[in-house]
């Protein structure tokens, strides 16, 4: 036994070893992250059809925080990777991290134009927004992030509606990037695939730019799942056309200031009835709407009427047209102005 141990190789045997150990397989790298799949293009529509109206009550409620229009595009919703995000943002941008809970879990990203930001600080300071300042310090920060707090909160109270469920948001966190001089460090990019949702947002005549959502597929999944499986359970067929865009001119209403004024005199004799209550209604417009789309209305919610802006509203007695006018706003409460009185027949 110890004979054999104590034995040399042979450089024939060594060979033979060697040899057998280059004609082994090479080691296969081990896969440690599970490929993730794009959104099918289904799968993007139903996202679009939850997300936009979610926009839209963000919108409503930057245009309302600041007393002017603001404009925003349907989404256009694609996978990409990480890299991909950069060609939409040019330059220094504001990126701001909302955590959900609830019926959604994960955080989402909202980034736009450091132009946009500062433009929206201003005004929330006072400003015009027409020059605001190059440099964003913590005020400014701290009034853009008191808008963009009520913008979240709106649009959770609009996801919440869509999916039936409730969607709380936590306060915004907001940092300062620049995807163009400097490695941005956003834990979003990260993952392997993004769901990104852009969006063109336009603050009046002031400025224009991208708005992109940025969110991991594993939230948007079960959005999806959410909508598609609630339509296959009750048989029917969803609509996922979306308008190109979905607000257009959303702005508060703005009026004239006025002091009361007494009428003119009231004509004929009818002493017997003055004192008779009756109902007087003011008319803004006017839509039809099937139970479907009332049933979808939700905080945020936009019902297009059929008047035009600045056209009179009708003046009701007990239900009946007895004149024309215009909205006005007397000290702190609204009015009417008259402007037509309708014959009657």
């Amino acid at each position: 036994m110890a004979e054999n141990m104590n034995s040399e190789v042979s450089q024939e045997e060594l060979d033979a070893l060697l040899g057998g150990q280059q004609q082994m397989e090479p080691m296969q790298p081990v896969e440690t992250t599970k490929p993730v799949k794009d959104l099918s293009g289904e799968e993007k529509k139903v996202l679009s059809t939850v997300l936009a109206p979610a926009m839209q009550a963000a919108i409503t409620s930057l245009s309302t925080i600041l007393n002017k229009q603001v404009d925003i595009s349907a989404p256009e919703v694609e996978t990409v990777t990480p890299d991909k995000v950069a060609f939409d943002i040019p330059g220094s941008a504001i990126a701001v991290e909302v955590e959900y809970s609830g019926g959604i879990k994960g955080h989402t990203y909202l980034i736009f134009l450091k132009e946009q930001g500062t433009l929206i600080a201003d005004i929330m300071m006072g400003g015009d927004g027409t020059a605001p300042p190059k440099d964003i310090n913590d005020l400014y920060l701290g009034a853009l992030g008191e808008a963009l707090g009520q913008m979240i909160d709106s649009s959770a109270a609009s996801i919440s509606h869509t999916l039936g469920k409730t969607v709380s948001a936590s306060q915004p966190k907001i940092k300062i990037v620049n995807f163009v001089s400097e490695q941005v460090d956003l834990p979003i990019l990260k993952h392997q695939k993004i769901v990104k949702v852009k969006y063109n947002l336009k603050l009046g005549d002031l400025s224009s730019g991208n708005l992109i959502q940025l969110m991991p597929v594993d939230i948007a999944k079960p959005i999806i799942d959410s909508i598609l499986g609630e339509k296959k359970a009750g048989g029917e067929t969803m609509n996922t056309e979306i308008s190109p865009t979905f607000v257009s001119g959303v702005s508060p209403v703005q009026f004239a200031s006025l002091k009361s004024t007494g009428g003119p005199a009231i004509p004929g004799n009818i002493k017997l009835i003055m004192d008779v209550p009756m109902d007087v209604t003011v008319e803004l417009g006017r839509k039809k709407m099937n139970v479907r789309e009332i049933l979808d209305l939700g905080v945020g919610s936009i019902v297009e009427l059929d008047r035009m802006t600045g056209e009179s509203v009708d003046i009701l007695a007990n239900g009946k047209l007895v004149a024309k006018g215009g909205v006005v706003v007397i000290d702190d409460t609204f009015g009417v102005r008259v402007t037509e009185i309708i014959s009657l027949p």
